[in-house]
């Protein structure tokens, strides 16, 4: 009864806010921002999208269901805002790494996992592994990418783009973002629900 009375009202204050929100940006592309769109807008849809997806969680009461995909809002919102911030030339950048960079990255991490994944597969089963081999690198790309981002570099990017990195950048530049510094320990505290470990499963 003490949960309907009184979130259920913030749900549907939460919803009507981010459908208003929507509605008044649109269109999304707009002419006149120019660069980058193509990075932010999709970021800004599915950023909206997930956080309706919050909202029936909450109605069903899947408040730890609810807690994960929020873990994914908070970093996908303060990566928005980081890629909104600074200079024409230092969003440039910004862009450059989290579109290109960073996917170069993953693409040799995914490599390595769909090898390791194939092999054990090998092991128990003759199936077709092809909806994997296609995360596969041909030799000369996976070199090429591997000299182009040697393992330190990979680390020092990776660790630009972490949620604690980002949120320190954003707070030192404007004091608005002080505020969030306290989401630090619910970012990581939700990593144990995402896992199922006994700390996270404990919390139930």
């Amino acid at each position: 009864m003490l949960y309907s009375s009184t979130v259920l009202p913030l749900i549907l204050k939460g919803d009507k806010y981010i459908k208003d929100l929507i509605e008044l940006l649109s269109p999304l592309y707009k002419k006149e921002f120019g660069f980058g769109q193509e990075v932010t807008v999709p970021l800004f849809t599915a950023l909206h999208s997930t956080s309706e997806s919050i909202l029936i969680l909450l109605q069903e009461r899947a408040i730890f269901d609810a807690d994960i995909l929020l873990r994914t809002v908070m970093e996908g919102t303060i990566k928005y805002c980081y890629l909104l911030t600074g200079d024409l030339t230092e969003r440039k950048e910004k862009y450059e790494e989290y579109k290109n960079k960073l996917t170069d990255i993953d693409k040799i991490s995914d490599h390595y996992k769909a090898k390791k994944t194939i092999e054990i597969l090998n092991l128990f089963s003759t199936k077709s592994t092809k909806p994997f081999e296609s995360y596969l690198l041909k030799h000369d790309e996976l070199e090429d990418l591997q000299k182009l981002y040697s393992k330190k570099i990979r680390t020092v990017i990776k660790e630009r783009w972490s949620y604690q990195h980002i949120l320190k950048e954003l707070a030192s530049a404007d004091d608005m973002y002080k505020a969030q510094l306290g989401t630090l320990s619910t970012y990581s505290l939700t990593s144990h629900f995402i896992h199922y470990d006994w700390t996270g499963l404990s919390m139930w």
